[in-house]
């Protein structure tokens, strides 16, 4: 599974934020108290509230 974009809205300082990610490597560049963190935070967020499937989880265990 892979994210291709995600989209923050009302998240700290990010009103309205969409984050395309590449297949490789995403950075996120920006000047000081820009978001950066706050995008970063945001999708660490929503992912901690996801629960992985027993079947998902041994096949990430395995790679």
């Amino acid at each position: 599974m892979r994210i291709l974009t995600i989209n923050i809205q009302n998240f700290r300082k990010l009103f309205q934020c969409h984050i395309d990610f590449s297949k490789k490597t995403t950075l996120f560049v920006g000047a000081n108290n820009s978001g950066k963190t706050s995008a970063m935070d945001a999708l660490g967020k929503f992912l901690a509230d996801r629960s992985i499937p027993v079947i998902l989880k041994k096949q990430i265990c395995k790679k």
